[in-house]
């Protein structure tokens, strides 16, 4: 008699475990049993299912990775693929043993990826940032001889591209076990850096803006309670959290508003003759149009170039904003060890 298959969930997707079939998406998961989530929420289950179950484009289209690295695509003679409309796509590894399946977005309900989806996958990372920056893009283009010409699929309402990070390949085994050794034998990561991760904690990452300098641009919503961050190094994995950063109060503090809506691109800067180590936030430019609420005074409108500035109490004048890092919280040490860690850089700053 045949031993039943225990089925496992990836958590975060949604999706079940089978075998030589991965999905993958942009976000790290974490696994748990099927059964224990079954009774919880059954009409959310789009579990995937062994090859010869899927639907026929996924067994007759080989989409083929030869290659990750940009520079090898043409003598490789990696193709391009078309996968617009499709809400997953699988593509086989050089082992030809591997496919795996990607998704444009990884939360439910799927979400189809875009009209004019037609490139390939390759390794990201800009020379001179972080080496764990790294990750997986796909770059828009109608040959892999125009794809310095094209541009990465982006996620419009994230502000960044449509990507899987190094951090995300390394952390779960589960998903990526075939990519990692892929960018190890193209010499595109080191095996320290990858052991290095492999030490970090285990975080799912989501849509939260990733910072790996500490002058890298990240987007921030004026009318949100707070800023949400994930510093990571190769030392260091921290999720932060700055509360009611543009939030206004009444006098008697119970009610909360914004005078401000909108998405700005911002980063951070160390407090310069402060008599305790800070952060000041600095804003690059908009990303949506910026609209005014309220003409109760919480800020100094933001411009490109500016500090933000908060009023303490009605009729003063706006001061720089200050975030202490010298302090015993859990905010203030992670930022200390970030800056640490990060100094050494030289960059200005980094892309999304």
């Amino acid at each position: 008699m045949l031993k039943p298959r225990r089925l496992y969930r990836l958590s975060s997707l949604n999706f079940a475990r089978a075998p030589r079939h991965r999905c993958l998406g942009d976000l790290a998961t974490k696994k748990e049993p099927l059964n224990a989530q079954r009774d919880s929420a059954p009409h959310r289950d789009v579990s995937l299912k062994d090859s010869r179950d899927l639907p026929p484009h996924s067994i007759e289209i080989q989409r083929q990775i030869l290659s990750l690295r940009p520079e090898k695509l043409v003598d490789v003679g990696q193709q391009v693929y078309d996968i617009s409309r499709q809400k997953s796509v699988a593509f086989h590894l050089p082992d030809g043993t591997s496919f795996h399946e990607f998704t444009f977005r990884t939360t439910l309900p799927r979400v189809s990826f875009p009209p004019g989806t037609k490139g390939v996958l390759y390794y990201h990372w800009t020379p001179g940032t972080p080496e764990i920056s790294g990750e997986l893009r796909f770059r828009l283009c109608d040959d892999v001889r125009s794809f310095r010409e094209g541009q990465d699929l982006m996620i419009p309402e994230l502000w960044r591209p449509w990507r899987v990070p190094l951090y995300s390949m390394v952390k779960n085994k589960l998903l990526y076990d075939s990519f990692v050794p892929l960018l190890l034998q193209e010499g595109l990561v080191e095996q320290s850096l990858v052991d290095d991760i492999s030490n970090l904690p285990k975080f799912q990452i989501g849509p939260t803006p990733v910072l790996y300098h500490c002058r890298q641009p990240f987007p921030v919503v004026l009318n949100s309670t707070g800023i949400n961050l994930i510093l990571l190094t190769n030392k260091l994995m921290e999720h932060v959290t700055l509360k009611d950063t543009f939030v206004g109060r009444t006098p008697t503090a119970k009610l909360r508003y914004y005078q401000f809506s909108g998405t700005y691109l911002a980063r951070f800067e160390r407090a310069p003759k402060v008599s305790h180590p800070s952060l000041h936030l600095r804003f690059v430019k908009p990303l949506t149009d910026i609209k005014k609420l309220t003409s109760k005074l919480v800020m100094a409108e933001p411009a490109p170039g500016a500090l933000f500035a908060k009023i303490k109490e009605e009729g003063s004048p706006p001061e720089p904003w200050k975030y202490r890092i010298d302090t015993n919280s859990g905010n203030g040490k992670a930022l200390t060890k970030f800056q640490g860690q990060t100094r050494n850089f030289k960059i200005p700053d980094l892309p999304l």
